[in-house]
């Protein structure tokens, strides 16, 4: 992956927990230290491992769920823009049903 869209990525993740904080008051603490210990990709690429057997999402994916905020989840946001770093739009298999992928 190029380090412009890495970085992009790193800083899109730094965003997304932004949002949630201010529009949800959720503070994704350990979501920020793992983006900032490990740098956005490698963050999400451990997520994608540890909940790819499709036996439960993550906690913060699922207290998004619970505000009504897939939206600005790592997983679902990136979307087609970010599909190099997932394996392909989809691979997560956490898209819940009916979600539109969407460039952005």
């Amino acid at each position: 992956m190029p380090e412009d869209l890495e970085a992009a990525f790193h800083q899109k993740g730094l965003e997304i927990y932004a949002t949630a904080k201010r529009e949800c008051r959720y503070n994704a603490t350990r979501f920020l230290q793992k983006i900032r210990k490990d740098g956005g990709l490698r963050a999400a690429k451990a997520w994608l491992r540890a909940h790819s057997s499709g036996d439960k999402p993550a906690q913060g994916f699922l207290k998004l769920l619970d505000y009504g905020r897939l939206d600005i989840s790592l997983t679902l946001s990136t979307g087609v823009r970010w599909a190099a770093v997932y394996g392909g739009v989809g691979a997560t298999g956490l898209q819940p049903p009916g979600h539109c992928w969407t460039d952005g």
